[in-house]
Protein backbone atom coordinates (compact mmCIF):
# COMPACT_ATOMS: atom_id res chain seq x y z
CA UNK A 1 0.00 0.00 0.00
CA UNK A 2 1.63 3.00 -1.23
CA UNK A 3 1.36 6.30 -2.32
CA UNK A 4 1.94 5.90 -5.99
CA UNK A 5 3.87 9.14 -7.07
CA UNK A 6 2.02 8.67 -10.81
CA UNK A 7 -1.12 10.24 -11.93
CA UNK A 8 -3.47 7.11 -11.38
CA UNK A 9 -2.66 7.16 -7.46
CA UNK A 10 -5.87 9.10 -6.33
CA UNK A 11 -7.41 9.31 -2.76
CA UNK A 12 -11.52 9.04 -2.96
CA UNK A 13 -13.41 11.39 -1.25
CA UNK A 14 -16.93 11.44 -0.25
CA UNK A 15 -17.88 13.39 -3.03
CA UNK A 16 -15.21 13.76 -5.26
CA UNK A 17 -11.41 12.17 -6.39
CA UNK A 18 -8.65 14.25 -5.58
CA UNK A 19 -5.36 13.18 -7.53
CA UNK A 20 -2.57 13.03 -5.82
CA UNK A 21 0.30 14.91 -7.73
CA UNK A 22 2.83 13.32 -9.09
CA UNK A 23 5.86 14.36 -7.03
CA UNK A 24 3.93 13.60 -3.54
CA UNK A 25 4.80 10.76 -1.61
CA UNK A 26 3.52 8.87 1.53
CA UNK A 27 5.18 11.05 3.82
CA UNK A 28 4.24 14.23 2.02
CA UNK A 29 0.48 12.96 2.40
CA UNK A 30 0.75 12.28 6.20
CA UNK A 31 2.07 15.62 6.30
CA UNK A 32 -0.65 17.41 4.71
CA UNK A 33 -3.60 15.45 7.03
CA UNK A 34 -1.84 16.89 10.65
CA UNK A 35 -2.61 15.34 13.40
CA UNK A 36 -6.29 13.87 12.23
CA UNK A 37 -7.28 10.11 11.71
CA UNK A 38 -6.12 8.95 8.26
CA UNK A 39 -7.61 6.02 6.33
CA UNK A 40 -5.08 4.20 4.01
CA UNK A 41 -7.11 1.68 1.83
CA UNK A 42 -4.80 -0.97 -0.12
CA UNK A 43 -4.82 -1.63 -3.92
CA UNK A 44 -3.22 -5.01 -3.75
CA UNK A 45 -4.73 -8.45 -2.30
CA UNK A 46 -1.05 -9.95 -2.21
CA UNK A 47 -0.28 -11.02 1.65
CA UNK A 48 3.36 -10.01 1.34
CA UNK A 49 2.44 -6.76 -0.62
CA UNK A 50 0.32 -5.78 2.50
CA UNK A 51 2.23 -7.19 5.52
CA UNK A 52 5.30 -5.07 3.92
CA UNK A 53 3.35 -1.93 4.02
CA UNK A 54 2.16 -2.25 7.57
CA UNK A 55 5.83 -3.03 8.43
CA UNK A 56 6.86 0.11 6.30
CA UNK A 57 4.21 2.09 8.62
CA UNK A 58 5.38 0.88 11.58
CA UNK A 59 8.97 1.75 10.65
CA UNK A 60 8.38 5.00 9.46
CA UNK A 61 5.34 6.89 11.21
CA UNK A 62 5.17 8.17 14.36
CA UNK A 63 2.43 6.17 15.79
CA UNK A 64 2.50 7.42 19.08
CA UNK A 65 0.78 11.02 17.74
CA UNK A 66 -1.19 9.76 14.78
CA UNK A 67 -4.45 7.79 14.26
CA UNK A 68 -3.88 5.48 11.36
CA UNK A 69 -6.49 3.33 9.83
CA UNK A 70 -5.15 0.75 7.60
CA UNK A 71 -7.43 -1.16 5.29
CA UNK A 72 -6.62 -3.86 3.79
CA UNK A 73 -8.24 -7.63 2.58
CA UNK A 74 -6.26 -10.59 0.53
CA UNK A 75 -6.70 -13.09 -1.84
CA UNK A 76 -6.51 -16.61 0.32
CA UNK A 77 -3.86 -17.08 2.09
CA UNK A 78 -2.84 -18.07 5.81
CA UNK A 79 -0.92 -15.97 8.15
CA UNK A 80 0.82 -17.20 11.13
CA UNK A 81 2.23 -15.36 14.37
CA UNK A 82 5.79 -14.15 14.77
CA UNK A 83 6.36 -17.24 17.22
CA UNK A 84 4.53 -19.77 15.85
CA UNK A 85 5.13 -23.27 13.70
CA UNK A 86 3.58 -23.57 10.57
CA UNK A 87 3.67 -27.36 10.53
CA UNK A 88 1.80 -27.24 13.99
CA UNK A 89 -0.67 -24.56 12.66
CA UNK A 90 -1.15 -25.86 9.09
CA UNK A 91 -2.21 -28.31 6.43
CA UNK A 92 0.91 -27.95 4.55
CA UNK A 93 0.90 -30.29 1.94
CA UNK A 94 -3.23 -29.55 0.87
CA UNK A 95 -2.41 -25.16 1.02
CA UNK A 96 0.56 -26.34 -1.75
CA UNK A 97 -2.12 -28.56 -3.46
CA UNK A 98 -4.27 -25.43 -3.76
CA UNK A 99 -2.32 -22.48 -3.93
CA UNK A 100 -2.76 -20.31 -0.77
CA UNK A 101 0.41 -18.86 0.15
CA UNK A 102 2.02 -18.61 3.78
CA UNK A 103 3.20 -15.69 5.31
CA UNK A 104 4.55 -15.18 9.10
CA UNK A 105 4.29 -11.57 10.65
CA UNK A 106 7.24 -9.11 12.09
CA UNK A 107 4.94 -7.59 14.19
CA UNK A 108 5.23 -9.83 17.58
CA UNK A 109 1.40 -9.96 18.44
CA UNK A 110 1.92 -12.15 21.38
CA UNK A 111 3.69 -9.34 23.63
CA UNK A 112 -0.43 -8.59 24.91
CA UNK A 113 -0.77 -11.90 25.44
CA UNK A 114 0.80 -11.99 28.90
CA UNK A 115 -1.63 -8.77 30.00
CA UNK A 116 -4.75 -10.33 28.95
CA UNK A 117 -4.31 -13.48 32.22
CA UNK A 118 -4.69 -13.05 35.19
CA UNK A 119 -2.20 -13.76 38.36
CA UNK A 120 -5.31 -13.48 40.49
CA UNK A 121 -6.28 -16.67 42.18
CA UNK A 122 -9.66 -17.53 44.47
CA UNK A 123 -11.03 -14.06 43.72
CA UNK A 124 -14.94 -14.01 43.99
CA UNK A 125 -16.99 -11.35 42.98
CA UNK A 126 -19.84 -9.78 41.42
CA UNK A 127 -18.28 -8.01 38.52
CA UNK A 128 -19.02 -9.26 34.77
CA UNK A 129 -16.66 -11.92 33.13
CA UNK A 130 -15.77 -11.34 29.59
CA UNK A 131 -17.28 -12.84 27.43
CA UNK A 132 -15.63 -13.88 23.54
CA UNK A 133 -17.57 -12.37 21.39
CA UNK A 134 -19.08 -14.38 18.16
CA UNK A 135 -17.44 -14.71 14.94
CA UNK A 136 -19.60 -15.24 11.84
CA UNK A 137 -19.49 -14.19 8.39
CA UNK A 138 -21.57 -10.79 7.61
CA UNK A 139 -22.88 -12.42 4.51
CA UNK A 140 -24.58 -14.90 6.38
CA UNK A 141 -26.86 -11.69 7.64
CA UNK A 142 -27.05 -9.64 5.03
CA UNK A 143 -25.91 -11.43 1.39
CA UNK A 144 -25.77 -7.93 -0.70
CA UNK A 145 -22.90 -6.60 1.12
CA UNK A 146 -19.13 -6.69 -0.16
CA UNK A 147 -15.90 -6.31 0.85
CA UNK A 148 -15.70 -2.74 -0.55
CA UNK A 149 -19.03 -1.40 1.00
CA UNK A 150 -17.88 -3.24 4.40
CA UNK A 151 -14.32 -1.50 4.65
CA UNK A 152 -16.38 2.05 3.29
CA UNK A 153 -18.42 1.66 6.16
CA UNK A 154 -15.73 1.51 8.93
CA UNK A 155 -13.97 4.14 6.95
CA UNK A 156 -17.01 6.36 7.57
CA UNK A 157 -17.39 4.69 11.56
CA UNK A 158 -13.39 5.84 11.97
CA UNK A 159 -13.76 9.35 10.43
CA UNK A 160 -16.48 10.51 13.04
CA UNK A 161 -14.78 9.30 15.90
CA UNK A 162 -11.47 10.67 14.48
CA UNK A 163 -12.52 13.88 13.35
CA UNK A 164 -10.83 13.43 10.07
CA UNK A 165 -11.28 14.80 6.45
CA UNK A 166 -13.36 12.06 5.12
CA UNK A 167 -10.60 10.94 2.69
CA UNK A 168 -9.75 7.44 2.07
CA UNK A 169 -6.37 7.56 0.24
CA UNK A 170 -6.02 4.40 -2.11
CA UNK A 171 -2.41 3.00 -1.46
CA UNK A 172 -0.46 0.56 -3.70
CA UNK A 173 2.00 -1.33 -1.71
CA UNK A 174 4.65 -1.85 -5.11
CA UNK A 175 5.35 2.04 -5.27
CA UNK A 176 9.23 1.65 -4.53
CA UNK A 177 9.64 5.27 -5.20
CA UNK A 178 7.23 6.29 -2.42
CA UNK A 179 7.82 3.65 -0.16
CA UNK A 180 11.92 3.30 -0.60
CA UNK A 181 12.14 -0.39 0.34
CA UNK A 182 9.62 -1.71 0.36
CA UNK A 183 10.56 -4.26 -2.66
CA UNK A 184 12.75 -5.53 -0.23
CA UNK A 185 10.66 -6.01 3.06
CA UNK A 186 8.38 -7.73 0.52
CA UNK A 187 10.41 -10.52 -0.53
CA UNK A 188 12.07 -10.66 2.65
CA UNK A 189 8.11 -11.89 3.90
CA UNK A 190 7.80 -14.34 1.32
CA UNK A 191 11.17 -16.12 1.64
CA UNK A 192 11.80 -19.71 3.17
CA UNK A 193 13.93 -18.46 5.58
CA UNK A 194 11.42 -16.26 7.19
CA UNK A 195 8.33 -17.82 6.96
CA UNK A 196 10.17 -21.52 8.14
CA UNK A 197 13.25 -20.41 9.10
CA UNK A 198 12.40 -18.00 11.73
CA UNK A 199 10.32 -21.26 13.34
CA UNK A 200 11.36 -21.66 17.32
CA UNK A 201 13.33 -24.98 17.48
CA UNK A 202 10.99 -27.86 17.96
CA UNK A 203 11.37 -31.61 17.51
CA UNK A 204 9.96 -34.31 15.74
CA UNK A 205 9.25 -37.91 17.51
CA UNK A 206 7.07 -40.25 15.71
CA UNK A 207 6.73 -43.63 14.53
CA UNK A 208 5.26 -45.32 11.41
CA UNK A 209 4.38 -48.17 9.26
CA UNK A 210 6.31 -49.04 6.62
CA UNK A 211 5.22 -52.37 4.06
CA UNK A 212 6.86 -53.98 1.22
CA UNK A 213 4.78 -57.22 -0.41
CA UNK A 214 4.30 -59.47 2.47
CA UNK A 215 6.34 -57.93 5.05
CA UNK A 216 6.15 -54.57 7.16
CA UNK A 217 7.34 -53.13 10.24
CA UNK A 218 7.43 -50.16 12.33
CA UNK A 219 9.93 -46.92 11.98
CA UNK A 220 10.85 -44.74 14.67
CA UNK A 221 11.73 -41.42 13.70
CA UNK A 222 13.27 -38.63 15.47
CA UNK A 223 14.29 -35.34 14.45
CA UNK A 224 15.35 -31.88 16.08
CA UNK A 225 14.94 -28.79 14.10
CA UNK A 226 16.26 -25.54 14.37
CA UNK A 227 16.01 -22.32 12.33
CA UNK A 228 13.99 -24.71 9.86
CA UNK A 229 17.08 -26.81 9.18
CA UNK A 230 16.89 -30.30 11.15
CA UNK A 231 19.96 -30.54 13.62
CA UNK A 232 19.28 -33.99 14.59
CA UNK A 233 18.00 -37.07 13.06
CA UNK A 234 17.56 -40.75 13.98
CA UNK A 235 15.78 -43.08 12.10
CA UNK A 236 15.20 -46.98 13.95
CA UNK A 237 13.84 -50.15 12.04
CA UNK A 238 14.68 -53.51 12.03
CA UNK A 239 17.95 -54.37 10.64
CA UNK A 240 16.33 -57.09 8.63
CA UNK A 241 13.60 -54.99 6.81
CA UNK A 242 16.56 -52.42 5.64
CA UNK A 243 20.52 -52.80 6.47
CA UNK A 244 21.54 -50.43 9.32
CA UNK A 245 23.87 -48.75 7.35
CA UNK A 246 21.92 -47.57 5.07
CA UNK A 247 19.22 -45.66 7.91
CA UNK A 248 22.84 -44.35 9.49
CA UNK A 249 23.59 -43.21 6.23
CA UNK A 250 19.98 -41.59 5.11
CA UNK A 251 19.99 -39.95 8.94
CA UNK A 252 23.29 -38.58 8.18
CA UNK A 253 22.39 -37.08 5.32
CA UNK A 254 19.22 -35.01 6.21
CA UNK A 255 21.37 -33.44 8.71
CA UNK A 256 21.98 -29.98 7.90
CA UNK A 257 18.85 -30.24 5.52
CA UNK A 258 15.87 -28.09 5.67
CA UNK A 259 12.79 -29.24 6.93
CA UNK A 260 11.33 -29.66 3.55
CA UNK A 261 9.99 -32.48 1.50
CA UNK A 262 10.93 -31.14 -1.56
CA UNK A 263 14.84 -30.98 -0.47
CA UNK A 264 14.84 -33.98 1.52
CA UNK A 265 13.17 -35.61 -1.71
CA UNK A 266 16.19 -34.43 -3.99
CA UNK A 267 18.75 -35.69 -1.32
CA UNK A 268 17.41 -38.95 -0.86
CA UNK A 269 17.39 -39.39 -5.14
CA UNK A 270 21.11 -38.51 -4.79
CA UNK A 271 21.90 -40.83 -2.48
CA UNK A 272 20.10 -43.89 -4.38
CA UNK A 273 22.21 -42.64 -7.37
CA UNK A 274 25.37 -42.34 -5.65
CA UNK A 275 25.09 -45.69 -4.08
CA UNK A 276 23.46 -47.87 -6.13
CA UNK A 277 21.01 -50.67 -4.21
CA UNK A 278 19.97 -54.24 -4.83
CA UNK A 279 16.40 -53.48 -6.49
CA UNK A 280 14.04 -54.72 -3.17
CA UNK A 281 16.80 -52.35 -1.13
CA UNK A 282 16.44 -49.35 -3.01
CA UNK A 283 12.39 -50.12 -3.35
CA UNK A 284 12.40 -50.25 0.65
CA UNK A 285 14.60 -46.83 0.66
CA UNK A 286 11.89 -44.92 -1.38
CA UNK A 287 8.92 -46.39 0.55
CA UNK A 288 10.99 -45.21 4.00
CA UNK A 289 11.93 -41.58 2.22
CA UNK A 290 8.18 -41.33 1.12
CA UNK A 291 7.37 -41.76 4.73
CA UNK A 292 10.15 -39.34 5.99
CA UNK A 293 8.84 -36.66 3.93
CA UNK A 294 5.26 -37.21 4.88
CA UNK A 295 5.87 -35.68 8.05
CA UNK A 296 6.83 -32.90 6.84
Amino acid sequence: MIIRTCINVYAKTQGCLRVIRPQSTFATVIEQNGKAGLVLKSLSTDIYENLAFEDWIHNHVDLQNRNILFLWRNASAVVIGRHQNPWQECNLRLMKERGVPLARRRTDLSLLSPVLKTTCQGIKSNATPSVPSPVKNLVDEDPTLDCDTIMDAVATRYNSEFASNGSVILVDPTDELSLPGIHKMASELESWEWVYGKTPKFSVSTSFEVNYEASSTNVMLNMDVKNGVIEMCTIELPQDWLPKSVCTELSEVLIGCKFCPNEVAVLTAAVLRTHPLDSEIETKMHILCQNVTAVM
